[in-house]
């Protein structure tokens, strides 16, 4: 392919530092404010005693008209893509309706990660209408028991409500939004993986996510999966798949990036927490290129590990600054070519759990049906 008609986020790529168009996707931490407190959450579960992060933490939150200007900046770049997910519930925000509306009045995709305990009926009406692209839906359960246990400050009829207002959307919605059923899986869960995607079909569900509780060590790596639990689930996965498999083309529910979730479960480190330490030096890191995650203190993180190590702040530059800084060029020339035990990784901790290795697959699947030669120019890491 001739390198002028080369795609702009492939042209970077080959460049290693610069970008040539904006992330194709973008997301945004609205607020830290939260109304639960999940059992394995970073910021809100009980576990964390001492740990919990400070009130003034908590209470961050975009200005609505900041925000307004960076998603205006983002479509200008090019960015496709933008979600709405973070540290707190989305919809705390007193206005997260109004800019779910205007991401879609500008053309791109939206979607928006909740744990869905704040909808309504009006809501559901309005993200219909405004044509919301995903729904995911942060649930953790299938049954209000496990659901009351994995998050402490919610009961069974939190739980009853949330069924009710999801088959509301089932039965309402036609191809928009996808609604995706996400869970985390830890010790307490993990046996109950056949209900949870019995329940995504209950409700009508487009898909059903599963991922392994990435801990903190000594407040909720009591959570983790032992090496018996790990066998366990692999069996469940399987009837899960199967089940799966075998349900009527117009009832189908996508088992979400679901080779690498077996082979997380499957790494003989996973007792440990180290989810990704077997796959995560066999390809380069593309990410710096595609994808940016925005926080509320107006931090910008290359990827969703990494707000221990922000390149910019948006209350200082705008995101087409702290884009093509010279930050952000190391990072992508150092993520591109690394291992990712060099000191220079250390504060994003890439051997735990890479939230962002499905997006490189598909990049770098993309890269070698381009440029099969550089297979082994790619995969060799210093």
């Amino acid at each position: 392919m001739n390198e002028k008609n080369l795609p702009l986020d492939i042209k970077g790529i080959l460049d290693g530092k610069r970008a040539f168009t904006g992330p194709e996707q973008v997301v945004i931490d609205l607020t830290n404010r939260c109304n639960n407190n999940c059992i394995a959450c970073w910021t809100g579960s009980p576990l964390l005693r001492e740990k919990t992060p400070p009130d003034h933490w908590k209470s961050l939150e975009f200005p609505y008209e900041l925000m307004k200007e960076i998603i205006f900046d983002l479509h200008k770049l090019g960015t496709k893509r933008i979600r709405f997910t973070g540290g707190g519930e989305p919809f705390m925000h007193s206005h997260i309706m109004e800019l779910l509306e205007y991401v879609k009045s500008l053309g791109m995709a939206c979607a928006v990660t909740t744990n869905f305990t704040l909808m309504d009926e009006t809501k559901i009406e309005k993200i219909i209408e405004i044509g919301l692209d995903e729904i995911a839906v942060s649930m953790w359960a299938g049954d209000p028991i496990t659901y009351s246990r994995t998050h402490p400050n919610k009961t069974e009829k939190t739980f009853d409500r949330i069924v009710f207002l999801l088959s509301k959307l089932g039965n309402e919605k036609n191809c928009l939004p996808r609604v995706t059923i996400a869970n985390v899986l830890s010790c307490m869960n993990y046996p109950t993986v056949m209900r949870m995607f019995d329940f995504a079909e209950h409700v009508k569900a487009n898909a059903v996510y599963y991922t392994l509780v990435d801990p903190i060590p000594e407040y909720t790596d009591g959570l983790l999966l032992n090496p018996q639990h790990s066998q366990e689930l692999l069996g469940m996965i399987a009837e899960v798949e199967k089940k799966a498999a075998s349900l009527p083309e117009h009832g189908k529910i996508e088992l979400e990036n679901f080779d690498q979730f077996k082979r997380r479960v499957a790494n003989s480190n996973t007792g440990a927490g180290h989810y990704d330490n077997n796959m995560i030096d066999n390809i380069p890191c593309y990410v710096g290129g595609m994808f940016a995650r925005l926080l509320p203190d107006g931090s910008v993180s290359p990827c969703c590990r990494g707000v221990n190590k922000p390149l910019g702040n948006l209350f200082q530059n705008s995101f087409a600054e702290i884009w093509h800084s010279p930050a952000y060029c190391e990072f992508r020339y150092n993520a591109k070519h690394l291992k990712k035990n060099h000191p220079y990784f250390h504060p994003i901790g890439c051997y735990t759990t890479c939230d962002n290795l499905m997006h490189n697959l598909e990049i770098h699947r993309r890269m070698l049906t381009i440029f099969p030669e550089l297979e082994k120019k790619l995969t060799t890491l210093k």
